[in-house]
């Protein structure tokens, strides 16, 4: 029998999570893990695309030339000097992987340096778009593959995750004959995804847990939890959803007898790093390359933002990340979720000069994916969660803060009913409203949710 190459790629990437690192322990081990598991996606990918696929990508490159020099007419002779040794590359049929891969680096590096000198780095908005539509075309493109060792026509059908199967699965994963899927339970909806929450009882793995799985199997290995790098099972609810009988009156009771205590306040690091690197590759596969994202994980408490960093730093994502600060734990708590926000913003290599809500020059080595004069692609902002759970002198500090750090400050505005009415039988007077009298709605702001909003606020 001969094995293809991507098919031994494939079936070692299936393997990795029972790769045993010597000398590593703990968090580390993962980590290495995770990047030895996208490596091997991207030689997946490699192997099972060959010339063709390189080819596509010089393609897409020649593409986004163009459109550079229509665009920008200072970029217009490089762009069209760039694009004529494209085509001598693909008019060249004994050009093999290898000078295809070293050729395609060297035309990105090319399209920077030309950027770089004949714009000084500014573009119209015109070729910022057609930049930004090429990035997300060329991540997605770096880890789609067919399923290793199988031609398009012998692909996997989609199977529903059912309690008998993922019993099975599990005592295969775990390699314990004994352990039980005890309750089962398929969700409707999902907003696509198929999501079943199930409890396990075994000596390695026993708790309650969820799956949400993409219905349409593409780039993704037909395992339960298994979305391109094998990550342990997330434990995303501790008590198998909200039963019916038992469900919150209203949002006040969803916060305080839910959400806070079975989700938000159980997050760690191992399950920002699973979740930041799910969301991440979703983003990608959907063609989204920035983003701004809010943590509120009070027990992840230090560095929490830093281990999401690190993962869209992996990636090449572009992302604003700030932590939900609040009091609704402890005050210590909530100074120590500025603090957070604080040194991620200056490890971001944000300034604090000028006017305008700037991030430029002195990237961080360790958050920023390139040692370039660029802006880097992570960014910081303050946050602090709602009129609620903070008081007045802790919002003005979050401000202040802001303010200090050439940032924004980001919080959550008048999510449902419950903090316009908590406002007006407190202060006299609606969210905005007090917000407006502590003297914090300037550029530095902005506001999230604002469902509940009067026409004076608006």
């Amino acid at each position: 029998m001969i094995l293809s190459p991507q098919y031994l790629l494939g079936r070692l990437h299936a393997k990795l999570g029972e790769v045993q690192i010597v000398g590593e322990t703990g968090n580390e081990n993962l980590s290495i893990r995770r990047g030895l598991a996208l490596s091997l996606r991207y030689l997946e990918a490699r192997e099972s695309g060959g010339t063709a696929k390189l080819h596509k990508r010089l393609r897409r490159l020649d593409k986004l030339l163009e459109q550079l020099g229509a665009t920008d007419p200072a970029l217009a002779s490089g762009a069209a000097t760039i694009r004529q040794g494209i085509a001598d590359l693909l008019a060249n049929s004994a050009a093999d992987m290898v000078v295809l891969e070293l050729a395609s680096d060297k035309v990105l590096l090319d399209i920077e340096q030309l950027i770089s000198s004949q714009s000084n780095g500014r573009l119209s908005s015109a070729a910022v778009r057609a930049m930004v539509e090429w990035e997300a075309q060329d991540l997605q493109a770096q880890v789609e593959s067919p399923a290793a060792g199988l031609s398009a026509s012998t692909q996997p059908t989609w199977q529903p995750v059912r309690a008998d199967n993922l019993q099975a699965y599990l005592r295969d994963r775990f390699n314990e004959p004994d352990m039980a899927v005890t309750e089962f339970k398929p969700l409707a909806g999902g907003f696509g995804k198929e999501t079943v929450l199930f409890s396990v009882s075994g000596r390695q793995l026993t708790g309650d847990f969820v799956v949400r799985r993409d219905r349409a199997v593409n780039l993704i290995d037909n395992d339960c939890h298994l979305v391109r790098t094998e990550f342990p099972l997330l434990q995303a609810v501790r008590a198998r959803g909200i039963p019916t009988a038992n469900a919150p009156a209203d949002f006040w009771a969803f916060l305080n007898e839910f959400w806070w205590g079975k989700i938000e306040d159980g997050l760690d690091h191992d399950m920002l790093r699973a979740a930041m690197d799910l969301a991440c590759y979703d983003m990608i596969r959907s063609g989204i390359t920035t983003f701004f994202d809010c943590l509120e994980a009070p027990n992840a408490l230090p560095n929490g933002l830093f281990v999401q960093g690190e993962i869209v730093k992996k990636w090449g994502l572009r992302g604003m990340l700030c932590f939900e600060a609040t009091q609704r734990v402890s005050p210590a708590n909530g100074e120590l979720g500025l603090q957070e926000n604080v040194n991620f913003i200056k490890a971001c290599g944000q300034k604090a000069e000028g006017s305008e809500l700037i991030a430029r020059g002195r990237p961080f080595s360790t958050l920023s994916p390139q040692p370039s004069a660029h802006a880097p692609l992570l960014h910081g902002a303050l946050c602090h969660h709602t009129t609620f759970t903070c008081d007045d002198d802790f919002i003005r500090k979050a401000h202040g803060l802001a303010k200090d750090n050439n940032a924004l400050l980001h919080f959550h505005c008048s999510e449902g009913t419950y903090e316009p009415e908590q406002c007006l039988k407190k202060y006299g007077h609606r969210t905005i409203e007090h917000y407006e009298q502590l003297g914090i709605l300037d550029k530095t702001t902005m506001a999230s949710q604002c469902v509940q909003l009067s026409p004076n606020e608006i």
